[in-house]
């Protein structure tokens, strides 16, 4: 589990420095960056999203039914 946690923190310093280096590039603003993606966002972006969402919801529940039986 900590490796996990230490693996998505390595990647978000990794994201950062790349995000700064981009603006830097282009001389923009956090705001332009935000409203680039959004523009070039597919439309069903909320759909994905919440497909996303309802699959980790559904992973989460069989793990959760996986500890209980393991239990008994």
């Amino acid at each position: 589990m900590w490796l996990k946690r230490l693996k998505l923190w390595l990647l978000l310093i990794y994201a950062e420095k790349k995000q700064k280096e981009f603006m830097e590039q282009i001389g923009g603003t956090q705001e332009c960056l935000v409203f680039e993606i959004q523009s070039t966002a597919p439309k069903d972006y909320d759909l994905m999203l919440s497909l996303i969402l309802y699959l980790q919801l559904l992973v989460s529940f069989f793990v959760y039914i996986r500890h209980f039986l393991s239990q008994l």
